[in-house]
């Protein structure tokens, strides 16, 4: 910044311009958050679906069973047929239940 004799500015005019970059700042701050959050949230959904994607499943008592790579269940599903009887064969449908 140059020095205020140079700048032709008064004490309070190199205030008041300081307090405006401050507050645009704190604004550029906030949407950083902002934006870091969204990414963190991102990533959480972009995981599970990496573990659904190369993690193991079975079927067992009707119910999808999907586990990740720890081998620790993710999410269940129950299974229906066409006519929405529980099945493990000839799966029309399923409903998350866990």
């Amino acid at each position: 910044m140059p020095f205020l004799s140079d700048s032709g500015m008064t004490i309070k005019q190199v205030v008041d311009a300081l307090e405006l970059q401050i507050k645009a700042l704190k604004e550029q701050i906030m949407a950083v958050e902002e934006l870091k959050a969204k990414v963190e949230e991102i990533d959480g959904k972009v995981e599970l679906l990496l573990d659904v994607e190369l993690g193991n499943w079975e079927i067992v008592d009707n119910h999808l069973i999907f586990k990740d790579k720890n081998n620790k269940q993710i999410a269940k599903f129950a299974l229906f047929d066409k006519k929405g009887r529980p099945t493990e064969r000839s799966i029309m449908k399923r409903e998350r239940v866990e």
